[in-house]
């Protein structure tokens, strides 16, 4: 049996409006729903920078904007409901979540091969004749990954993501914190 034939966040939510079935949710299927998600999207990416065709906007920034689905809507029900309603249960899964999503989302903003794509629209950009919607999807990509620290030598990278994992800790442990306070 599959694991979305088992875990109700990796199936498709055939519910009215697509909302997710809470009521099949147990905090069992967290993690092992994260990983997953996480694992689909690492194959998205791999796709992506194994392109034979040259990078375009359709091949690369496109594919990465719709990357990730999966993940987003897991994270989405796992925030929903650990801010309205959380348990001891899920802050410990919450708090072992934000690290790994962390390390997760620096594989990708510091992968160098995928930059190397990216930056291939970015300089082409103006010859592209893109829509303003796809120039500023390029343009905010760029800045992202930049802003991520892609440019980054390997050894600032490695105390990048050390410096991204705690503060993904402290600032999950501070939430749970104001969250404690607020239940009091």
């Amino acid at each position: 049996m599959s694991a979305a034939a088992t875990n109700p966040l990796l199936a498709p939510f055939d519910t009215p409006y697509g909302v997710p079935p809470f009521e099949h949710v147990e905090e069992a299927h967290y993690l092992p729903a994260l990983a997953e998600a996480m694992r689909s999207h690492v194959l998205e990416i791999e796709a992506i920078v194994a392109q034979s065709e040259a990078p375009n906007f359709t091949n690369t920034i496109e594919a990465l904007d719709r990357s990730g689905q999966l993940l987003r809507r897991v994270t989405s029900v796992l925030w929903a409901v650990s801010s309205a309603a959380s348990t001891d249960g899920l802050d410990a899964i919450v708090a072992k979540a934000a690290p790994m999503l962390t390390a997760h989302q620096d594989d990708i903003r510091l992968n160098s091969a995928l930059f190397a794509r990216i930056r291939s629209v970015y300089d082409a950009r103006d010859a592209l004749a893109l829509s303003a919607d796809q120039m500023k999807l390029t343009v905010d990509t760029f800045d992202r990954f930049m802003r991520s620290g892609v440019s980054l030598n390997e050894a600032d990278k490695k105390r990048l993501r050390a410096i991204n994992e705690r503060e993904a800790s402290l600032g999950e442990a501070f939430a749970q914190n104001v969250r404690g306070d607020v239940e009091d």
